[in-house]
């Protein structure tokens, strides 16, 4: 049948093989180490000495967003040569299958191979012990010299699987459900254990550092590597988008969250997986925007959610995974999207599709959105396909 994709024999398939990672894994595993075990560990890595980043950034003046320095980002290996119908391949020029060349953090078995967290090769955030003395006296706030802020932290890549042809689109549940429960651990130890190392959260008790988790798919939202992966920035400075969820909840004292829930209109609801729901927002910025909201609040973060919520998130996002790659080819779409969790203070726990079904303008770029498609069209066409891929 045209289209059909035949997976070769599982002998056959291009995978990473445990022990290629042996030499590059820590004493400690994950449950055992803290945030100075892993800095140390990272820090010392001999393959990003490079590609360390100037660990200085600048905040826009008029909306707070964080422009992050890398020159040697521009190098880095694309194994993603050309836009493709259908994104998939053999895995023949992907680096991770031919040996990983950056430290490990954390890997954990899957129903087949296994998932595992790693250093990115060139990180935009460097786990330095201590700031030089240049960049200490360089204050967050404010810059008066316009010399730039400083930054540092981690920035981690989460393979999602060892064998290259899977991903969130064709994984067993329960497997995807390992990886998230190892973002929520790996989640758990850096904001609990970075005192001293980062600065307190402001909003938060008892946590230091911002965490962000975000996915790239496809060469048009940012993907360099065809092997599916999760990125994992751990920063001393609040991402603008936590910062405006944050705010929200001050302004309207009810979380984004609680708000859209009870307004969003009720047809523009997509599935209803039990302790949380997909839908796309009444506000919906680009086709086939989606958001995932748990429905019982008070959770922030990864490692806050219980096992009926890990479960029903995990769902949500394999599902929405699994609609975009559906429907974006209906409107003559390369399957590539981003997604993103929103995490943070005054926050319930929600994650963002962000699919990249229409160019970016001159009014977008003036906070003026034009949309070729109406929510109600786009959530139409999602649920449509809701049977064909479950």
């Amino acid at each position: 049948m045209s289209g059909t994709v035949i997976k070769p024999p599982k002998h056959m398939r291009k995978q990473l093989d445990i022990e290629s990672i042996r030499a590059l894994m820590p004493d400690r595993p994950l449950a055992e180490s803290d945030s100075e075990t892993l800095r140390a560990w990272l820090a010392d890595d001999p393959q990003i000495a490079s590609h360390v980043p100037q660990q200085l950034c600048q905040l826009d003046p008029r909306d707070g967003n964080m422009v992050i320095y890398n020159a040697s980002r521009a190098f880095r290996h694309h194994d993603i040569e050309e836009v493709r119908t259908v994104p998939e391949d053999d895995g023949d020029d992907c680096p991770i299958c031919d040996g990983v060349e950056t430290r490990v953090v954390d890997h954990a078995p899957l129903s087949e191979g296994f998932t595992f967290i790693s250093q990115n090769l060139y990180p935009i955030l460097y786990p330095c012990q201590h700031l030089s003395e240049e960049l200490l006296d360089r204050p967050l706030y404010p810059d008066p010299e316009r010399n730039g802020r400083s930054t540092y932290g981690m920035h981690l890549l989460q393979w999602t699987s060892s064998i290259h042809e899977l991903d969130w689109h064709n994984m067993p549940l329960s497997d995807l459900e390992i990886t998230v429960q190892r973002l929520a651990l790996l989640e758990d130890k850096l904001l609990h254990t970075s005192e001293g190392y980062m600065p307190p959260c402001d909003m938060q008790e008892n946590k230091f550092g911002h965490v962000s988790v975000i996915k790239n798919f496809g060469a048009p939202a940012g993907a360099s590597l065809s092997h599916g992966h999760q990125q994992i920035s751990f920063c001393n400075i609040m991402p603008q988008r936590s910062f405006h969820d944050w705010s929200f909840q001050r302004r309207h004292n009810r979380t984004f969250t609680n708000f859209l829930l009870s307004e969003n209109p009720g047809v523009l609801t997509v599935a209803d997986l039990g302790e949380a729901q997909l839908m796309v927002p009444y506000f919906m910025r680009r086709p086939l925007h989606m958001m995932l909201h748990l429905k019982r609040g008070g959770t922030g973060y990864l490692h806050e959610l219980d096992q009926g919520q890990l479960r029903a998130m995990t769902a949500g996002i394999q599902l929405g995974v699994k609609l975009l790659r559906g429907a974006m080819p209906a409107l003559n779409c390369v399957p590539a999207f981003n997604y993103a969790w929103h995490i943070g203070p005054g926050n319930d726990l929600y994650v963002e599709f962000f699919p990249i079904t229409q160019a970016m303008g001159g009014f977008e770029r003036m906070g003026m959105w034009i949309c070729q498609q109406r929510p109600e069209d786009s959530a139409a066409l999602l649920k449509s396909l809701i049977h064909r891929v479950s």
